[in-house]
C-alpha cells in the first residue's frame, strides 16, 4: 500500500484497517512522537469519546508519516493519546480507552 496515495480518509477509519503501521503521528503541535499501532488493538466506546477529535480528524500521509489535519486538536489531547496508545498512562485508564486481542494468523 501507498501511504502518500491515500486520501480522504480520518484517523479512526485508517486504524480499523490497518494491520500495522509505525511511524510518526503529527499535528500542528510542537510535540511530534512515533506512533505505533497493530490490528489487535481496539479503540473501545469510552476510547472513542475521549479521542474524538483526534480520531475523527482527516489525515494526510507525508513521506508515509501522518499528519491530523484538525487544527482544533490541542496539545494536551495530543500528548494523552500517544501517551496512551503506548501504554503510558494508568492501567484503568488505558483498559477503558482500548482492548487487545490476539488474531490467529494461518500459514
Amino acid at each position: 500500500m501507498v501511504l502518500n496515495k491515500i486520501e480522504g480518509i480520518t484517523l479512526k477509519q485508517f486504524l480499523d484497517n490497518c494491520v500495522i503501521y509505525d511511524g510518526e503521528l503529527f499535528g500542528e503541535f510542537e510535540s511530534k512522537f512515533s506512533f505505533c499501532w497493530d490490528n489487535t488493538i481496539t479503540i473501545t466506546d469510552e476510547g472513542k469519546k475521549k479521542f474524538k477529535n483526534i480520531l475523527n480528524s482527516d489525515i494526510q500521509f507525508i513521506n508515509g508519516n501522518i499528519k491530523l489535519m484538525n487544527k482544533h486538536i490541542s496539545e494536551r489531547e495530543y500528548n494523552l493519546f500517544l501517551s496512551a496508545v503506548a501504554g503510558y498512562v494508568n492501567v484503568n485508564d488505558y483498559n477503558k480507552w482500548f482492548s487487545e486481542h490476539r488474531k490467529e494468523v494461518l500459514i
